[in-house]
């Protein structure tokens, strides 16, 4: 290109102004740097990866690995622009499989930064240390330092003041990089990570044989342990995916974490079959807690349209989403889904079975309910005196203020459009038994079950299945032989 004469408009930008300006897509914050050291840890084939911060990063940034180490050579073009190991030609852009090929995450975050490597390759006795500032290099010197790189950055923006100016406090600047942390070591479960704030550990995650253990490790084995897992190998398309209960939801889509070959990534398809996935098993504004890992030809899926590498194109955008919600689907079928309660410490079952028993007594024991209010044996200013918070039937017995007779259920698997269209939806006739008895009503499995029933006043079918009197529709429906659903 011809050098730029005084009539000409148009100037070539220095080097330093020009990894600025990548700096600003690149390293938006410190856990962007965070981000992009790891993932030259993880490419490095390091086992073992320690990230140490002060001041939520502005400070100090420090990522060391066991990786492979560089060269002299190699640590002078590490920080030169558009300088890579990860790709060689045109063709390797549409079959990345590491986590960098741009070669200019180094270049750019060592304009806005006072950064030190040291590294030292393996099988190698010798290791070499650059310094870099703004646009001052320090050529490569001996040092010594064990196999692997270690690589600080410090006083981030120290030459961008209005990017330093817009950083938030220390707390918030450390919440990021938390996150880009476990972004990163959920998808690594077989490398050990280590995560420091200030001189203090936060995270000391151990190898791991499987992603339930790195998981449990990061949200405890609680909700670990209760995840549901699918896995599926189909069309291409290896889908691993860990899924919470509706019972587990959350406010945000925080929780739902989505990767591909290793990658962090934000995908609204995705996010769309998790949506539908748990349509009806929660309410609307709530989102479930979900680990997607997608293993696929990195043909198949286009990583380079952010910088950031955070969204990507599908070849196949349709087959990603029917995978996903497939798989999400058939999990909450094989699964109960019924909400268990949590209790500290934990009863073991047979404590939870005599629990019951004596429940199931004390319902006996209590008698039938009663009549409606102002029915036979009720005086008629029962409803004034006791204010609504509390009758005494005929026979002394206590209960509280029921507006309807009691009514016995109707079926154990009795649908919900069956609650408000009576007997006719059933398919019986009044006097036909077959009524209560139409969902498979085994009372003979419910302690509990069976004390209402007999609790019930007499011509109830005390002590049976029942099924209401001949023109009258029930008031309260057994469902799953678990809950008792009353208007």
């Amino acid at each position: 290109m011809p050098a730029a004469t005084s009539e000409s408009r148009i100037r070539i930008l220095p080097d330093l102004l020009v990894n600025k300006i990548a700096a600003g897509e690149v390293v938006e914050r410190p856990a962007s740097v965070v981000k992009e050291l790891m993932e030259n840890a993880i490419d490095a084939d390091a086992r073992r990866i320690a990230v140490a911060i002060e001041d939520g990063g502005r400070r100090l940034i420090r990522v060391a690995d066991d990786g492979f180490g560089m060269s002299a050579e190699d640590l002078r073009l590490a920080v030169t622009p558009h300088a890579t190991s990860k790709i060689l030609r045109e063709d390797d852009l549409y079959n990345i499989r590491t986590m960098g090929f741009r070669g200019e995450a180094l270049a750019s975050i060592a304009a806005v930064s006072q950064m030190r490597i040291i590294s030292r390759p393996r099988g190698t006795i010798d290791g070499h240390e650059v310094r870099m500032a703004g646009d001052h290099f320090e050529a490569a010197v001996a040092a010594g330092c064990p196999e692997g790189t270690t690589l600080e950055v410090r006083e981030l923006f120290f030459n961008v003041p209005a990017r330093r100016k817009f950083l938030r406090g220390a707390s918030t600047e450390s919440g990021h990089v938390t996150e880009q942390f476990s972004r990163i070591a959920l998808a690594h479960p077989g490398v050990a990570f280590e995560l420091s704030s200030n001189g203090r550990s936060v995270q000391n995650l151990p190898a791991c044989p499987g992603r339930r253990e790195r998981i449990a490790k990061f949200y405890g084995s609680e909700l670990a342990s209760g995840l549901m897992h699918a896995a599926r190998d189909e069309r291409g398309v290896l889908l691993e995916v860990f899924a919470a209960p509706p019972s587990h939801s959350r406010a945000t889509t925080q929780w739902q974490y989505l990767f591909v070959n290793g990658r962090f990534i934000r995908d609204r398809s995705i996010q769309h079959a998790i949506r539908e996935a748990y349509r009806g098993l929660m309410e609307p504004d709530r989102h479930g807690v979900v680990f997607v890992f997608i293993e696929i030809d990195p043909t198949s899926v286009d990583v380079n349209v952010h910088p950031t590498k955070v969204e990507v194109r599908w070849a196949d955008s349709q087959l990603i989403y029917s995978q996903v919600l497939s798989a999400l689907r058939e999990t909450f079928q094989r699964n109960d889904l019924t909400p268990r309660m949590r209790m500290h410490p934990p009863v073991d079952p047979a404590e939870q079975d005599r629990i019951r028993r004596e429940f199931a007594e004390g319902i006996r024991a209590a008698g039938p309910p009663p009549a409606p209010l102002g029915g036979p044996g009720w005086p008629d200013s029962a409803s004034a005196e006791s204010g609504g918070i509390d009758q005494r039937s005929p026979d002394g017995v206590s209960w509280p203020m029921a507006a309807e007779v009691w009514r016995p259920p109707i079926g154990a698997h009795a649908q919900a459009a069956e609650l408000s269209s009576g007997p006719a939806s059933l398919g019986a006739t009044r006097g036909d038994d077959s009524w209560g008895r139409r969902g498979g009503t085994n009372y003979e499995g419910s302690e509990f079950a069976r004390a209402v029933v007999e609790a019930g006043p007499p011509g109830y079918g005390r002590g049976s299945d029942s099924f209401a009197p001949e023109g009258q529709v029930p008031r309260a429906v057994q469902m799953h032989n678990l809950y008792l659903v009353a208007e």
